[in-house]
């Protein structure tokens, strides 16, 4: 059995469970992490934290894009919360130290069309965060790209109490269109 390709897109950095999920994507040995794109928030500094997490791992190659800070949707509503300023810890250990530092990403849309340009086999998302750059790719790549969307597996659920989950409160209308 083939390994399956995927572009996992996070907003890695404001807790620990993407930072986590992102390691074992890289290193499982069923998944090909063909690029990562980060979302919501400082899109850039969290496209650092990835290339750093990437480089002990032996995977600087995978290429890292920044997508969407915030919504469209939510810039038109005036919609502040949830803050994405005053969640994202984890990119304060991209220091100066770090050949990371004050790097600029490709825009996520561009490394994503990149990999469905590149890869003719099937290539699925894991979105561990808002749907913002997954939603952008299903509307913006082109058709022939766009048939080579597999699948879009979500890391969006909430079973401890109901409320509404984060990931699609950050962007419900991504949400409902992924």
């Amino acid at each position: 059995m083939g390994k399956t390709q995927v572009i996992f897109d996070t907003d890695l950095g404001e807790d620990i469970d993407d930072l986590y999920a992102l390691c074992l994507a890289v290193v499982h040995p069923q998944l090909d992490v063909q690029a990562i794109t980060t979302v919501h928030g400082d899109t850039q500094a969290k496209a650092r934290l990835a290339k750093k997490v990437l480089r002990p791992i032996g995977r600087p190659d995978i290429p890292v894009g920044a997508g969407i800070s915030m919504s469209e949707a939510r810039i038109a509503r005036k919609q502040v919360l949830p803050d994405p300023t005053h969640s994202a810890t984890y990119i304060d250990f991209v220091t100066p130290d770090d050949p990371e530092f004050g790097t600029e990403s490709l825009a996520a849309t561009d490394v994503i069309v990149s990999v469905l340009r590149e890869f003719q086999s099937p290539t699925s998302f894991i979105v561990a965060g808002a749907f913002s750059n997954v939603a952008q790719a299903l509307t913006q790549v082109p058709d022939l790209y766009r048939g080579r969307i597999a699948s879009v597996a979500s890391m969006a659920g909430e079973t401890y109490v109901l409320h509404s989950e984060y990931n699609v409160l950050c962007d419900p209308e991504a949400a409902d269109l992924s």
